[in-house]
């Protein structure tokens, strides 16, 4: 099984995110948060600055997951049709799915970060992933001496 996962992860090396923390070897949690603590404290180190992240939440990812549209994903990425079936067979039955998601915004522009949300409800309701509003959160991070009031963020009918 080893020697069979080293020829897997051969083949889809090339197409893994590299903001892609979950099931990564030398890679977790850990590391995902030092990542986005990197780029809160490099965005802020910018006069003038504010930064908003939104933490997302779904509800029964894996439940959800359509196996016809995650294989004409990976058909995309130009992966062996013979390994995409068995990747989908190996999602179903062996493991977990992370659902962690956070959408940083450092544009500075509650237009941006609004479309940005939309769009990624747009995404999740195409890819039949349920959004769990109620669990998802916004922070936003300003250090500036007069700030301004931020526009309140909607997701579907309800603010975050």
């Amino acid at each position: 099984m080893k020697c069979f996962e080293c020829l897997v992860l051969s083949q889809v090396q090339s197409i893994v995110d590299p903001l892609q923390f979950t099931y990564q070897q030398n890679r977790g949690v850990d590391d995902a948060l030092l990542t986005l603590l990197h780029l809160v404290q490099s965005h802020l180190d910018t006069a003038k600055s504010y930064i908003r992240l939104v933490f997302v939440d779904f509800s029964s990812a894996f439940n959800t997951i359509q196996p016809h549209l995650m294989a004409k994903e990976l058909l995309k990425m130009n992966l062996n049709p013979h390994l995409i079936l068995w990747v989908l067979f190996t999602l179903y039955t062996f493991m977990k799915y992370s659902d962690d998601t956070v959408i940083v915004d450092s544009s500075n522009s509650d237009d941006k970060l609004q479309s940005a949300v939309s769009q990624f409800q747009q995404w999740c309701e195409v890819n039949f992933l349920d959004l769990n509003v109620e669990k998802t959160k916004e922070i936003a991070i300003d250090f500036r001496r007069e700030p301004s009031p931020l526009r309140p963020l909607t997701i579907g009918a309800k603010n975050s």
